[in-house]
């Protein structure tokens, strides 16, 4: 599948899990609105929340029904078992993630571990 302004990072065929990463520069009212998200997940308000969600499911222009939380290093946003969003938080950059296949959410430390595991 090929998705605008993304490129592919890794495919598992085995699984059937296919990761893609943003590759233009988010603008900076995008990441401030973002980070303060990331920051204040418990506290934003509902309305903060949906805004967040669509921002983060534009860039792959899907649906934008998901639930979400947060793990130590991203905003995870999912609408079935087969449509992922991750905004990755790392050294002063949030980097927008799309991974499409079927999978559970799972308890992880960092993004990179989720990665790690959806490879092989």
């Amino acid at each position: 599948m090929d998705i605008p302004n993304f490129q592919k990072v890794f495919n598992n065929n085995q699984k059937d899990i296919y990761g893609y990463l943003y590759s233009e520069k988010i603008d900076t009212n995008t990441y401030n609105k973002l980070l303060n998200a990331f920051n204040n997940w418990k506290t934003i308000s509902d309305n903060e929340i949906i805004e967040i969600k669509k921002i983060i499911t534009n860039y792959v222009k899907l649906n934008e029904n998901v639930k979400g939380f947060t793990t130590n290093d991203s905003i995870t946003l999912f609408d079935n078992m087969d449509n992922h969003y991750y905004a990755v938080f790392n050294n002063n950059n949030i980097d927008i993630w799309y991974i499409n296949g079927c999978y559970d959410e799972i308890s992880i430390e960092n993004f990179e571990e989720l990665i790690f595991m959806l490879q092989y």
